[in-house]
């Protein structure tokens, strides 16, 4: 098991195939409330704790998990009732969508409340979309208000952009908001994860 802290209150964890299944947990498991699942988390929790100091004890834990094709997986732990210590990333907005069909009518909907929309990056990860986004302080309001309608927001800390660089497919950047809402479905054919650090680049065409 490796860790690494991303962030003064996240840590990422990385365990191999057989140390998930000398906890008798697979991938499946996660989220299903199974003992053998809240004892590995447990163990997580205390390592990260007395490793690196993270102070996830004694606070709401947000758990995200993530499949690795040896076998293995990702899982990353954040106090959730601490994110005023790690902020978000400024100018920064992300919001989360479950059907393509909304991506594509937000983007549209988006342009026509801000037609000099700036950088912005779309990924895809198991079906669920998330589009990363500079907006100016004084142009967020608006765009919240549209994005609403369509999807969920989260808040853009450096550890989600990180997850999201790393275990998401790229689908469009620099401009993306312009170019999905041109699209009426989004390419089969993706660029591999983590090809485009910033929103503002346009490495995933």
């Amino acid at each position: 098991m490796t860790m690494y802290r991303i962030s003064p209150t996240a840590v990422k964890i990385h365990m191999t195939g057989a140390e998930l299944r000398a906890y008798r947990v697979t991938f499946d498991l996660f989220g299903q409330n199974e003992p053998a699942v809240m004892r590995l988390l447990e163990d997580l929790v205390a390592a990260a704790v007395r490793r690196l100091g993270i102070p996830l004890a004694g606070s709401r834990i947000c758990v995200e998990v993530f499949a690795r094709r040896d076998g293995g997986c990702y899982i990353y732990l954040s106090a959730a009732d601490r994110t005023e210590q790690t902020g978000a990333v400024q100018d920064v907005m992300l919001y989360e969508f479950e059907k393509m069909a909304d991506l594509i009518q937000c983007c549209r909907g988006c342009l026509a409340c801000w037609p000099a929309c700036g950088q912005s990056a779309c990924y895809r990860n198991a079906g669920r979309y998330r589009l990363v986004l500079r907006v100016p302080q004084p142009d967020q309001q608006r765009i919240c208000m549209r994005m609403g309608e369509f999807a969920a927001p989260a808040q853009a800390t450096p550890q989600l952009l990180a997850q999201t660089l790393e275990h998401f497919q790229c689908v469009a950047s620099g401009d993306a908001v312009t170019r999905l809402a041109g699209w009426s479905h989004l390419p089969a054919a993706e660029p591999q994860p983590g090809t485009d650090p910033q929103p503002g680049t346009d490495s995933c065409r």
